[in-house]
Order: C-alpha cells, then structure tokens, then sequence
C-alpha cells in the first residue's frame, strides 16, 4: 500500500487546503489537516472525512476511496476496479479464463458491464486487442445468448460491431474487442489473444 503524503495544517486557506486533499484521493487512509476530521465507515474500508475551517464555515470534502489492488494489479479510479498492470498473453480464450482465475481468488478475464468499463480497456490494453469474459453456450442455438464467464449469467450491455455476433456456422462462441473501437465480435476460442485480469 502507498505510504501516506506528508501535509501541512491548513486554518483558514481553504483553496491551498483544498490542493492538498486532491493529493490525498488516492489513498485508502488520509490524514486530515483541517481543524477537524472525522472517521466514517464505507464497506470494509475506513474513510476520513476532511474538513476546513474559516469562520463559522465548515467545508467538508470526502475522500474518494482508494482500494488496495494485489501484486500485478493496478487501481482504475475511473471505473473503481482492479486490472492487470499489462496486457497478457496472447493465449486461447479458455486458457486466459484459468490464468486469470488462478491469479487471486476474486480475478476474472474482463467482463465489462457498461461503456465506461468498455471505453477503458483501450487505454488498460494499451492499444491492442484482447479477449473478454464473454461466451455462448454450446447447446444455444441463439447467437445473441451470451453469458458472463464468472458466473452464466446473461450479459446486460453489449457494443457489438456491425453485423456481429455471427456465430460462423457455430464456429465462434465466445468473444473478443478489437482495436481501436473496441466494439465486439464472436471468434472461436482456439485463436490466441491478448487478454487482461479483473477484480
């Protein structure tokens, strides 16, 4: 975990105090330096509530909160998960589904759930194309019957590209988002790509 930022008490500047709080979102636990502070409880992480003092104002700015990600994982703060610090692979589709699963115990290959999650993997993939937790199950008959790989679920939010999915005669059940739209398409599982981890 990242070691907490050395800051200074602030009384009455508020616009200097407030400076110094945005330094501070990106940790779990941040000491305030206001005239008061106090500590609130979110979920299982501790947040601290800080606050500045001028006159008989009180303006209190929350912390966002920063969750601790495991080794070879980064913090996204824009969708508020952790991802693979670097694209992996390339590798068949059912092969990125156990390297990630044998990564930590809550990993996953990624499964995005709206079109910020979606818009997010260029920049996480750093370019390239890569495979998502996405599937159809092999008695369907339904081309759009596609399951989230975690749990089976029926997906609620896809970004097919045009004239996908396809399903080429059956040949293509599961699927990738290409570079650089990041749109959707069916590909058989025995291609290899990229891929990346979530939690």
């Amino acid at each position: 975990m990242l070691s907490r930022p050395m800051l200074p008490l602030y009384n009455k500047n508020i616009q200097a105090a407030k400076r110094h709080i945005s330094l501070c979102r990106r940790y779990l636990e941040c000491l305030a330096f206001s005239v008061q502070w106090k500590k609130e409880r979110f979920g299982n992480c501790n947040i601290y509530g800080v606050y500045v003092q001028q006159s008989d104002l009180v303006i209190k700015q929350d912390v966002t909160t920063y969750m601790p990600c495991p080794p070879n994982f980064d913090w996204d703060p824009y969708v508020k998960k952790c991802y693979s610090i670097q694209l992996l692979g390339p590798a068949f589709w059912t092969d990125a589904v156990d390297q990630c699963r044998n990564t930590h115990p809550r990993s996953k290959l990624v499964e995005p759930r709206n079109a910020l999650e979606n818009r997010r993997l260029g920049v996480l993939a750093g370019g390239g194309g890569l495979w998502l937790g996405l599937y159809r199950p092999s008695i369907s008959t339904d081309i759009y019957d596609i399951r989230y790989a975690s749990d089976g679920q029926p997906i609620g939010y896809s970004q097919w590209a045009s004239s996908q999915p396809n399903g080429n005669g059956g040949m293509e059940d599961v699927v990738f988002a290409e570079n650089p739209t990041y749109n959707w398409l069916d590909r058989s599982k025995m291609q290899r790509c990229g891929f990346l981890c979530e939690i």
